[in-house]
């Protein structure tokens, strides 16, 4: 990886309020891993780093450095979709 990974990871991590340690939880992985990536002593595999972004709400491209902006990811409300379902299975069984 590279100096821009190490930055952007601690800038994302610290937006999503998270501490190294919760980050690593999360993932799965023990406490300090995290701030071995974040100081540059190991990288994750490229297969983590998806999981990283997508927890941290940010794209893989950005974390690694071949994005300029950071656009969150958006987030499908779980509640909405349902709703939608819903109102299209009404619909289509109205006109059976």
């Amino acid at each position: 990886m590279n100096v821009l990974f190490q930055k952007r990871l601690k800038e994302c991590r610290e937006d999503a309020k998270l501490s190294q340690a919760s980050l690593a939880k999360k993932l799965g992985m023990r406490s300090g891993v995290v701030g071995n990536w974040e100081s540059g002593i190991r990288e994750p595999s490229l297969s983590l780093i998806e999981h990283i972004a997508h927890i941290l709400e940010v794209s893989p491209s950005y974390l690694v450095g071949w994005e300029l902006q950071h656009e969150p990811q958006k987030q499908i409300n779980s509640n909405l979709l349902l709703k939608c379902t819903l109102s299209i299975e009404i619909e289509e069984g109205a006109t059976e």
